[in-house]
């Protein structure tokens, strides 16, 4: 219980185009009246969340709780790798792809009674050549999409710049020619369509890359889709969106500590959002490596 302890908030008040900002303001007139002890922070500028996260933690703080998208998310998460802070989220951007494998309600204020009245959840991080990542890494299909997505997000809102970046995607695609390997053994060296590797179980708003994904098994999970024809892409589509990823006959699954891929041409990955480029990429769990309220 987090009774008689202060709440930390990190916002990010543009998250999902400003949506942050009043589900802030209704989150206020539940805990003012209610007396709790709590601070609040705005973001201002991209990395914001992680420096006031530090600022919390070097002031004793007791919770922490994000207000915001993936990124602020992941923002405050890395910095609480290890720590025991327990870790709040009340998603409020626009695809809350990591909140989905934590089954928390829809309602921000049911989320915040949980945070107030319940006790944190340990679960499971991951690393990238020391790097923190939260939710699910991807190489191929994934990262085309979100760069053309990113571009398009300057025009259109909501789920559009995604569907734009799927069908530019299927246009343009070149598939990712990889050498994997799984816990020292190695598993393919090929072009692939998607290759994840995956804590979570979400991406892009909600697309279930890795269904079978638990977040507190120890585990990390790895979807490999085979190099595939723009016409077999575009009839996966719908499978892909119903989380039926796992029933293509293109696509094997593994699950292991320790992934190491590599590509002669060097690697694009999707972090977590991000597209961070890497000569080798080695992944690892971090095993219950945060505390996090959810219903799991």
């Amino acid at each position: 219980m987090c009774d008689m302890k202060k709440l930390h908030f990190i916002i990010n008040p543009v998250a999902g185009n400003g949506k942050a900002a009043g589900i802030w303001k209704k989150l206020k007139l539940k805990l003012d009246p209610a007396g709790m002890d709590y601070s609040s922070y705005e973001t201002l500028y991209p990395g914001h969340a992680s420096e006031l996260t530090l600022q919390c933690i070097s002031e004793g703080a007791d919770i922490i709780v994000a207000v915001g998208g993936d990124g602020t998310a992941y923002e405050v998460a890395q910095n609480l790798i290890g720590t025991g802070i327990p870790f709040g989220i009340i998603p409020a951007g626009t695809g809350n792809d990591f909140i989905k494998s934590l089954k928390l309600p829809a309602d921000p204020s049911e989320i915040l009674d949980l945070i107030m009245r319940s006790d944190p959840t340990t679960v499971d991080a991951g690393s990238i050549n020391g790097r923190v990542f939260i939710n699910v890494c991807g190489i191929g299909f994934d990262v085309s999409v979100l760069e053309h997505s990113l571009k398009a997000k300057k025009f259109f809102k909501g789920m559009i710049p995604y569907l734009w970046g799927v069908i530019k995607t299927i246009v343009h695609y070149c598939p990712a020619d990889i050498s994997l390997t799984i816990d020292g053994k190695h598993i393919l060296s090929r072009k692939v369509l998607v290759c994840s590797v995956a804590n979570g179980i979400y991406i892009g708003g909600g697309m279930a890359i890795s269904p079978e994904s638990v977040i507190n098994d120890g585990m990390l999970d790895i979807v490999v889709i085979e190099d595939v024809s723009r016409l077999r892409m575009i009839g996966y589509l719908p499978g892909l969106l119903g989380g039926r990823i796992l029933t293509f006959k293109d696509t094997t699954s593994y699950k292991g500590t320790l992934v190491s891929i590599s590509s002669a041409s060097g690697l694009k990955l999707n972090v977590d959002g991000e597209i961070v480029p890497y000569d080798k990429a080695d992944f690892r769990v971090i095993p219950g490596g945060l505390r996090v309220f959810c219903r799991l």
